[in-house]
């Protein structure tokens, strides 16, 4: 079974940065979590305030390679909603064309 490539190596893959910038972001991403502070940012969020990528490059290729997760997914796998709380929201959204 082949691996799943991770966002930094497509980013590579696709050439928007290179093993060093993968390396940059990382230690920054170990920085931030080893201190106390309980914000986890997104490895596509450092490279683009290291300025190395933008988000839409960002974008493209998370979206090219199926890595994209939507809001409703996020809120059901990190277990802040229940499905059916999220399934009710979108129907009540949709009826009321919000």
């Amino acid at each position: 079974m082949v691996k799943p490539l991770k966002s930094g190596e497509l980013l590579v893959k696709e050439g928007f940065i290179n093993r060093d910038d993968i390396h940059k972001a990382l230690l920054l991403q170990k920085k931030e979590k080893d201190s106390s502070s309980p914000k986890k940012t997104l490895f596509g969020i450092i490279l683009c305030d290291l300025n190395l990528i933008t988000p839409l490059d960002n974008f493209y290729v998370l979206h090219k390679y199926n890595k994209l997760q939507s809001i409703q997914s996020a809120l059901i796998s990190k277990n802040i909603l229940q499905e059916e709380d999220v399934t009710r929201a979108e129907k009540d959204s949709l009826q009321q064309n919000i």
